[in-house]
Protein backbone atom coordinates (compact mmCIF):
# COMPACT_ATOMS: atom_id res chain seq x y z
CA UNK A 1 0.00 0.00 0.00
CA UNK A 2 2.54 2.70 1.00
CA UNK A 3 4.57 1.76 -2.47
CA UNK A 4 1.51 2.75 -4.29
CA UNK A 5 1.14 5.74 -2.23
CA UNK A 6 4.28 6.88 -3.53
CA UNK A 7 4.07 6.18 -7.16
CA UNK A 8 1.01 7.84 -6.94
CA UNK A 9 2.51 11.35 -5.12
CA UNK A 10 5.73 10.71 -7.66
CA UNK A 11 2.73 10.98 -10.76
CA UNK A 12 1.06 13.74 -9.22
CA UNK A 13 5.04 16.10 -8.91
CA UNK A 14 5.35 15.38 -12.46
CA UNK A 15 1.65 16.57 -13.81
CA UNK A 16 2.36 19.63 -11.66
CA UNK A 17 5.47 20.63 -12.79
CA UNK A 18 5.33 19.13 -15.95
CA UNK A 19 2.64 21.81 -16.68
CA UNK A 20 4.46 24.95 -15.41
CA UNK A 21 7.49 23.98 -17.51
CA UNK A 22 5.12 23.58 -20.51
CA UNK A 23 4.08 26.93 -19.72
CA UNK A 24 7.42 28.77 -19.21
CA UNK A 25 8.51 27.05 -22.91
CA UNK A 26 5.23 27.98 -24.67
CA UNK A 27 5.33 31.81 -24.18
CA UNK A 28 9.05 32.10 -26.16
CA UNK A 29 7.46 29.99 -28.65
CA UNK A 30 4.64 32.40 -29.03
CA UNK A 31 6.96 35.26 -28.71
CA UNK A 32 9.18 34.10 -31.45
CA UNK A 33 6.18 34.02 -33.36
CA UNK A 34 5.18 36.94 -33.62
CA UNK A 35 8.75 38.55 -33.95
CA UNK A 36 9.38 36.46 -37.07
CA UNK A 37 5.93 37.67 -38.32
CA UNK A 38 6.28 40.54 -40.26
CA UNK A 39 5.02 42.38 -43.76
CA UNK A 40 6.68 43.48 -46.69
CA UNK A 41 7.45 46.41 -45.99
CA UNK A 42 9.64 44.51 -42.68
CA UNK A 43 6.48 46.11 -40.36
CA UNK A 44 5.78 43.73 -37.21
CA UNK A 45 2.35 42.08 -37.76
CA UNK A 46 0.05 40.18 -35.50
CA UNK A 47 0.33 36.67 -36.78
CA UNK A 48 -2.79 34.36 -37.71
CA UNK A 49 -4.69 32.75 -35.22
CA UNK A 50 -5.21 29.15 -36.21
CA UNK A 51 -9.08 28.91 -37.26
CA UNK A 52 -9.64 32.43 -37.39
CA UNK A 53 -10.14 33.78 -41.47
CA UNK A 54 -8.16 37.06 -41.85
CA UNK A 55 -10.09 39.96 -43.76
CA UNK A 56 -9.44 40.73 -46.90
CA UNK A 57 -7.28 44.08 -47.52
CA UNK A 58 -9.71 46.64 -49.33
CA UNK A 59 -8.40 47.52 -52.70
CA UNK A 60 -6.67 51.15 -52.18
CA UNK A 61 -8.98 53.30 -54.28
CA UNK A 62 -7.24 55.54 -57.31
CA UNK A 63 -6.84 59.27 -56.13
CA UNK A 64 -6.85 62.21 -58.58
CA UNK A 65 -3.64 64.63 -59.06
CA UNK A 66 -6.44 67.91 -57.74
CA UNK A 67 -9.97 68.09 -57.05
CA UNK A 68 -11.23 68.91 -60.49
CA UNK A 69 -15.55 69.27 -60.96
CA UNK A 70 -17.00 67.42 -63.81
CA UNK A 71 -17.43 69.13 -66.89
CA UNK A 72 -20.97 68.50 -67.17
CA UNK A 73 -23.39 67.66 -64.46
CA UNK A 74 -25.23 64.77 -64.35
CA UNK A 75 -28.48 66.08 -64.99
CA UNK A 76 -27.19 68.62 -67.56
CA UNK A 77 -29.08 69.17 -70.86
CA UNK A 78 -27.48 70.84 -73.61
CA UNK A 79 -28.87 73.16 -75.92
CA UNK A 80 -29.86 71.89 -79.35
CA UNK A 81 -26.95 69.99 -80.54
CA UNK A 82 -25.66 67.45 -83.25
CA UNK A 83 -26.48 63.72 -82.83
CA UNK A 84 -22.51 63.40 -82.47
CA UNK A 85 -22.20 66.31 -79.67
CA UNK A 86 -25.07 64.14 -77.94
CA UNK A 87 -23.56 60.91 -78.48
CA UNK A 88 -19.94 62.23 -76.76
CA UNK A 89 -22.15 64.05 -73.86
CA UNK A 90 -23.92 60.45 -73.19
CA UNK A 91 -20.77 58.91 -73.13
CA UNK A 92 -19.32 61.16 -71.13
CA UNK A 93 -22.07 60.94 -68.45
CA UNK A 94 -22.08 57.29 -68.61
CA UNK A 95 -17.75 57.19 -67.96
CA UNK A 96 -18.36 59.89 -64.82
CA UNK A 97 -21.56 59.07 -63.35
CA UNK A 98 -22.50 55.58 -64.06
CA UNK A 99 -21.02 52.11 -62.19
CA UNK A 100 -20.25 50.84 -58.45
CA UNK A 101 -16.17 51.69 -59.30
CA UNK A 102 -14.41 54.59 -57.98
CA UNK A 103 -14.88 57.43 -60.60
CA UNK A 104 -11.03 57.52 -61.67
CA UNK A 105 -10.62 53.81 -61.59
CA UNK A 106 -14.06 53.37 -63.71
CA UNK A 107 -12.44 56.10 -66.05
CA UNK A 108 -9.43 54.20 -66.46
CA UNK A 109 -10.89 50.64 -67.18
CA UNK A 110 -13.01 52.01 -69.99
CA UNK A 111 -10.23 54.31 -71.62
CA UNK A 112 -7.85 51.62 -71.64
CA UNK A 113 -10.34 48.67 -72.75
CA UNK A 114 -8.10 46.61 -75.20
CA UNK A 115 -8.88 47.47 -78.70
CA UNK A 116 -7.78 46.09 -81.80
CA UNK A 117 -4.78 47.35 -84.10
CA UNK A 118 -7.29 49.10 -86.75
CA UNK A 119 -9.85 50.64 -84.34
CA UNK A 120 -7.59 53.59 -84.40
CA UNK A 121 -10.24 56.42 -85.59
CA UNK A 122 -12.41 58.90 -83.51
CA UNK A 123 -15.62 58.18 -82.28
CA UNK A 124 -17.90 59.91 -79.66
CA UNK A 125 -17.58 57.16 -77.45
CA UNK A 126 -13.57 57.78 -77.22
CA UNK A 127 -14.55 61.71 -77.38
CA UNK A 128 -16.39 61.29 -74.34
CA UNK A 129 -14.00 58.70 -72.74
CA UNK A 130 -11.08 60.81 -72.74
CA UNK A 131 -12.44 63.93 -71.41
CA UNK A 132 -14.13 61.87 -68.74
CA UNK A 133 -10.58 60.35 -67.83
CA UNK A 134 -8.84 63.98 -67.89
CA UNK A 135 -11.29 64.99 -65.58
CA UNK A 136 -10.93 62.08 -63.17
CA UNK A 137 -7.22 62.32 -63.17
CA UNK A 138 -7.58 65.71 -61.78
CA UNK A 139 -6.48 67.99 -64.74
CA UNK A 140 -7.70 71.26 -64.72
CA UNK A 141 -8.63 73.25 -68.02
CA UNK A 142 -6.91 76.21 -69.04
CA UNK A 143 -9.48 78.74 -69.95
CA UNK A 144 -7.60 81.59 -70.88
CA UNK A 145 -4.11 82.30 -72.38
CA UNK A 146 -3.00 84.10 -69.20
CA UNK A 147 -3.99 80.82 -67.42
CA UNK A 148 -1.56 79.00 -69.63
CA UNK A 149 1.26 81.66 -69.06
CA UNK A 150 0.66 81.05 -65.23
CA UNK A 151 1.10 77.60 -65.70
CA UNK A 152 4.15 78.15 -67.44
CA UNK A 153 6.12 80.17 -64.55
CA UNK A 154 4.51 77.58 -61.70
CA UNK A 155 6.29 74.88 -64.00
CA UNK A 156 2.43 73.01 -64.38
CA UNK A 157 4.10 73.53 -68.03
CA UNK A 158 6.86 73.25 -69.85
CA UNK A 159 8.85 74.17 -73.17
CA UNK A 160 8.73 71.40 -75.51
CA UNK A 161 12.12 72.08 -77.39
CA UNK A 162 12.98 71.00 -80.99
CA UNK A 163 15.27 67.93 -81.39
CA UNK A 164 16.64 65.99 -84.30
CA UNK A 165 13.81 64.07 -84.49
CA UNK A 166 11.21 66.21 -82.93
CA UNK A 167 10.24 69.34 -84.28
CA UNK A 168 7.21 72.10 -83.46
CA UNK A 169 5.16 73.63 -85.90
CA UNK A 170 5.85 77.17 -86.16
CA UNK A 171 2.28 78.55 -85.60
CA UNK A 172 2.35 77.61 -81.84
CA UNK A 173 5.70 78.57 -80.58
CA UNK A 174 4.92 82.09 -82.16
CA UNK A 175 1.66 81.91 -80.12
CA UNK A 176 3.48 80.66 -76.80
CA UNK A 177 1.54 77.45 -77.24
CA UNK A 178 4.56 74.97 -77.42
CA UNK A 179 4.27 74.20 -73.51
CA UNK A 180 2.75 70.65 -71.91
CA UNK A 181 2.82 68.53 -68.89
CA UNK A 182 6.19 67.40 -67.88
CA UNK A 183 5.36 63.99 -68.55
CA UNK A 184 4.25 64.91 -72.27
CA UNK A 185 7.85 66.26 -72.25
CA UNK A 186 9.05 62.95 -71.53
CA UNK A 187 7.38 61.04 -73.42
CA UNK A 188 7.71 62.50 -76.33
CA UNK A 189 11.25 63.07 -75.63
CA UNK A 190 11.69 59.43 -75.63
CA UNK A 191 9.62 58.75 -78.77
CA UNK A 192 12.03 60.84 -80.89
CA UNK A 193 15.33 59.28 -78.89
CA UNK A 194 13.94 56.11 -79.56
CA UNK A 195 12.97 57.36 -83.63
CA UNK A 196 16.64 58.95 -83.99
CA UNK A 197 18.01 55.76 -82.49
CA UNK A 198 15.69 53.30 -85.32
CA UNK A 199 16.40 55.80 -88.27
CA UNK A 200 19.49 57.97 -87.84
CA UNK A 201 23.37 57.25 -87.40
CA UNK A 202 25.31 55.92 -90.49
CA UNK A 203 25.24 53.53 -93.06
CA UNK A 204 27.26 50.62 -94.34
CA UNK A 205 29.36 53.38 -95.95
CA UNK A 206 29.30 55.59 -93.55
CA UNK A 207 26.99 57.97 -94.73
CA UNK A 208 24.42 60.15 -92.12
CA UNK A 209 21.25 58.16 -92.94
CA UNK A 210 17.90 61.00 -93.52
CA UNK A 211 14.94 60.72 -91.97
CA UNK A 212 11.68 62.33 -91.45
CA UNK A 213 11.30 63.84 -88.06
CA UNK A 214 8.41 64.34 -86.20
CA UNK A 215 6.29 67.13 -86.44
CA UNK A 216 3.88 68.18 -83.40
CA UNK A 217 1.41 70.13 -84.94
CA UNK A 218 -0.43 71.07 -81.20
CA UNK A 219 -0.11 70.69 -77.71
CA UNK A 220 -1.90 73.52 -74.72
CA UNK A 221 -4.74 75.18 -76.07
CA UNK A 222 -7.22 77.77 -74.26
CA UNK A 223 -10.96 77.64 -74.40
CA UNK A 224 -10.77 80.80 -76.47
CA UNK A 225 -7.82 79.06 -79.37
CA UNK A 226 -10.07 75.44 -78.92
CA UNK A 227 -12.85 77.34 -80.02
CA UNK A 228 -10.84 78.43 -83.64
CA UNK A 229 -10.61 74.42 -84.33
CA UNK A 230 -13.48 74.01 -87.03
CA UNK A 231 -12.88 70.47 -87.28
CA UNK A 232 -12.74 69.55 -83.68
CA UNK A 233 -16.17 68.15 -81.83
CA UNK A 234 -14.91 69.38 -78.44
CA UNK A 235 -14.38 72.92 -79.26
CA UNK A 236 -15.73 74.34 -76.11
CA UNK A 237 -19.26 74.85 -77.50
CA UNK A 238 -21.85 73.41 -79.49
CA UNK A 239 -23.75 74.12 -82.65
CA UNK A 240 -27.32 75.04 -82.28
CA UNK A 241 -30.19 76.07 -84.78
CA UNK A 242 -31.74 79.49 -84.49
CA UNK A 243 -33.68 81.79 -86.57
CA UNK A 244 -32.05 84.92 -87.75
CA UNK A 245 -33.70 88.66 -88.64
CA UNK A 246 -35.66 86.95 -91.79
CA UNK A 247 -37.20 84.12 -89.92
CA UNK A 248 -34.41 81.36 -91.14
CA UNK A 249 -32.98 78.80 -89.41
CA UNK A 250 -28.88 79.36 -89.30
CA UNK A 251 -26.48 77.38 -87.30
CA UNK A 252 -24.95 79.53 -83.86
CA UNK A 253 -22.37 78.18 -81.98
CA UNK A 254 -23.09 78.56 -78.19
CA UNK A 255 -20.45 79.58 -76.48
CA UNK A 256 -20.77 77.00 -73.49
CA UNK A 257 -17.96 75.77 -71.34
CA UNK A 258 -19.47 72.00 -71.74
CA UNK A 259 -16.94 69.26 -72.93
CA UNK A 260 -13.93 70.58 -74.13
CA UNK A 261 -10.80 68.92 -75.82
CA UNK A 262 -7.97 67.75 -73.69
CA UNK A 263 -5.51 70.03 -75.10
CA UNK A 264 -6.42 72.80 -73.19
CA UNK A 265 -5.39 70.25 -69.74
CA UNK A 266 -1.92 70.24 -71.51
CA UNK A 267 -1.85 66.93 -71.39
CA UNK A 268 -2.68 65.99 -75.17
CA UNK A 269 -0.05 66.28 -77.94
CA UNK A 270 -1.22 66.32 -81.77
CA UNK A 271 1.89 64.30 -84.09
CA UNK A 272 1.46 65.16 -87.87
CA UNK A 273 1.16 62.59 -90.53
CA UNK A 274 0.78 64.73 -93.35
CA UNK A 275 3.52 63.09 -96.25
CA UNK A 276 4.44 66.58 -96.65
CA UNK A 277 5.93 65.91 -92.92
CA UNK A 278 6.31 62.54 -92.83
CA UNK A 279 7.77 59.99 -94.34
CA UNK A 280 6.41 56.44 -95.06
CA UNK A 281 8.66 54.21 -93.18
CA UNK A 282 8.86 56.91 -90.12
CA UNK A 283 4.43 56.89 -90.28
CA UNK A 284 4.55 52.74 -90.11
CA UNK A 285 6.96 52.94 -87.11
CA UNK A 286 4.80 55.64 -85.31
CA UNK A 287 1.81 54.05 -85.74
CA UNK A 288 3.58 50.90 -84.32
CA UNK A 289 5.12 52.71 -81.71
CA UNK A 290 1.92 54.49 -80.46
CA UNK A 291 -0.40 50.99 -80.42
CA UNK A 292 2.07 49.60 -78.54
CA UNK A 293 2.24 52.58 -76.21
CA UNK A 294 -1.76 52.42 -75.92
CA UNK A 295 -1.38 48.88 -74.75
CA UNK A 296 0.77 49.39 -72.21
CA UNK A 297 -1.81 51.98 -70.74
CA UNK A 298 0.93 54.58 -71.62
CA UNK A 299 -1.79 57.18 -73.55
CA UNK A 300 -5.18 56.93 -75.00
CA UNK A 301 -4.36 57.57 -78.93
CA UNK A 302 -7.06 58.44 -81.89
CA UNK A 303 -5.71 58.35 -85.32
CA UNK A 304 -7.66 61.88 -87.18
CA UNK A 305 -8.26 61.69 -90.91
CA UNK A 306 -8.41 65.60 -91.35
CA UNK A 307 -5.68 66.59 -91.08
CA UNK A 308 -4.36 63.53 -90.90
CA UNK A 309 -2.62 63.05 -87.45
CA UNK A 310 -2.16 61.00 -84.54
CA UNK A 311 -4.26 62.73 -81.03
CA UNK A 312 -2.91 61.10 -78.15
CA UNK A 313 -3.22 61.72 -74.00
CA UNK A 314 -0.35 61.03 -71.95
CA UNK A 315 -1.15 59.38 -68.60
CA UNK A 316 1.12 60.53 -65.95
CA UNK A 317 3.70 57.95 -64.52
CA UNK A 318 1.63 57.18 -61.43
CA UNK A 319 -1.41 56.05 -63.31
CA UNK A 320 0.21 53.76 -65.93
CA UNK A 321 -0.50 49.95 -65.46
CA UNK A 322 2.35 48.38 -63.81
CA UNK A 323 3.56 45.14 -66.07
CA UNK A 324 4.33 42.02 -64.35
CA UNK A 325 7.93 40.82 -65.03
Amino acid sequence: MKRILVYALAFYGILIFGGVYAAKTAVPTEVAAQTKCKNAKGQKCTPAKPGVKQKAKKKKKSKPLAPVKPSIRKDYTPPVASPKMLAIIAAYKSCMYEGEENRLDRALIRALTPRGDRQLGSSPEKLGNEICLADALGLKHYEKFEDIREARRAGELVEILTLPALVIADDIVTDGRSYARPWVRDYLVELARDMEKEFGGKDAKGRERRFTPLRVGSLVRSYENQRTQWNSPARCEFLSKERDERGRLVDVWKEEKALCSTHTTGAAADISLNRWFLGGKERKWLRKRLIEDRKLGKIIMIEERFPPHFHFLVLPPEFVPQQEE
